[in-house]
């Protein structure tokens, strides 16, 4: 089973925060795959679901929903986005790439 599945997996079993190892892990080793920002985006994508319904519910006073929300802040300063899933800046690794391909470009000149 390939990383990705893995990832995918942890987050539709609930195992958020190993969803989340295993994703900053993977991406450190890949440079920035696609698939897995995809899985980072499913994984934020979900713990803001449920966290809005626990907040909804007043049930964001508990430890529970502090962790959740503390995973989410972090999950999504590697995807690039505010706590509402809006893209506010590039997401990591997308700048390396950028200055990469400049570089790149420059010296084929």
């Amino acid at each position: 089973m390939g990383v990705v599945e893995q990832i995918n997996r942890c987050i539709d079993a609930g195992s958020y925060a190993e969803a989340f190892r295993l994703a900053s892990v993977a991406m450190a080793e890949s440079g920035g795959d696609p698939r897995i920002m995809e899985s980072m985006l499913h994984l934020t994508a979900n713990l803001r679901s449920i966290c809005m319904y626990m907040a909804c519910k007043r049930m964001d006073g508990g430890a529970k929903y502090l962790a959740l929300e503390a995973l989410l802040r972090e999950a999504s300063a590697v995807t690039g986005q505010d706590m509402y899933g809006r893209i506010v800046r590039e997401r990591q690794g997308a700048a390396q790439k950028t200055a990469f391909l400049e570089k790149s470009a420059s010296d084929l000149k």
